[in-house]
Parts: C-alpha cells; structure tokens; sequence
C-alpha cells in the first residue's frame, strides 16, 4: 500500500465521524489523523499503525489555520470555540499515549535535560534556578499546555520517573 492508499483509506474509515477533520501526509512514512476533539474511544479507534505506515494523532488546531479556528484563538488543547462543538460535547479524557508522544517531541527539539530545565521553571516560577525557556519559547508554551492539562506529577513521572 503506498502513502495515497494510505490516506485515502483512514479518510474513508473516519470521514462519518463527528470528531474526525483530516489526514495528511507528514514525513517519509508517517500519516497524521487530525481530530476535532480526542477522546479515549477517539484515540483507540485510530490504529498506530497502517500497511508499515506510523499513524500520529493531532488537533486540528495544529494546522496552522483552520475554517473553525485561526491559530491566534487558540487558548488550550479545546480549539473549538464552545458553540461549535457537538452536543453532549464530548470528554477529553487524560491520554498518557499522547503526552509521552508530545514530551518524545518536545525532548527531540531540545534535549532531555533543557526539557527538565524548561518544566522546572514552570514549577518553580519566579523561583526558577535555569532560565532555558528564553532559548525554547515553543517548548516552554507546549509544556504549559501540558502542565495544565496533566498536572506536575504527571508529568514529573514522565520525565524524570
């Protein structure tokens, strides 16, 4: 199967549920299911895998600029604006898959002890012994989002558990 076949079956899989945007192709042999919203029942519908192809999960906020949300809106990991998402709304439940995935992406962009740095400054705030968050802004505004969502000791064990 090549990368077209692949596309277009998760698109045919995907296109009648609510939650799901698009798929896109991303670097050689990688394909990414973008979703309006995530769920545990959202994320274990989409296989890691497909035909050798590895199959990654992102908002459709990510895209830099979507007809329901322009990136500048944006808040928090919720990119739709309230009255545009389905009712009931749907629960975003704490996936640990996908916060080991964005520290995995996080830790490539700046190394595994600038990214301890980066969390502890967070943590620690005006007390912050490290100052490495001037050097990564991208990774100090990812890992905010992620602290809110997950909390500190999430996170710590993730990173240094």
């Amino acid at each position: 199967m090549n990368m077209e076949d692949a596309l277009n079956y998760l698109t045919i899989l995907f296109k009648d549920k609510p939650w799901f945007y698009t798929v896109k192709p991303a670097k050689l042999k990688t394909l990414i299911v973008y979703t309006l919203w995530q769920s545990s029942e959202v994320l274990s519908s989409i296989p890691e895998y497909i035909e050798g192809y590895r199959v990654l999960v992102r908002f459709s906020c990510s895209l830099v600029e979507t007809p329901l949300v322009k990136k500048a809106e944006l808040g928090s990991f919720n990119c739709l604006p309230l009255k545009t998402i389905p009712s009931p709304a749907p629960v975003v439940e704490l996936n640990i898959n996908l916060l080991t995935r964005e520290l995995d992406r996080l830790e490539k962009i700046c190394g595994s002890h600038t990214l301890q740095d980066v969390f502890y400054e967070i943590h620690d705030g005006k007390n912050a012994v490290t100052d490495m968050s001037k050097r990564y802004p991208e990774v100090r505004t990812s890992l905010e989002e992620l602290f809110a969502t997950y909390g500190f000791d999430v996170i710590y064990e993730e990173i240094d558990g």
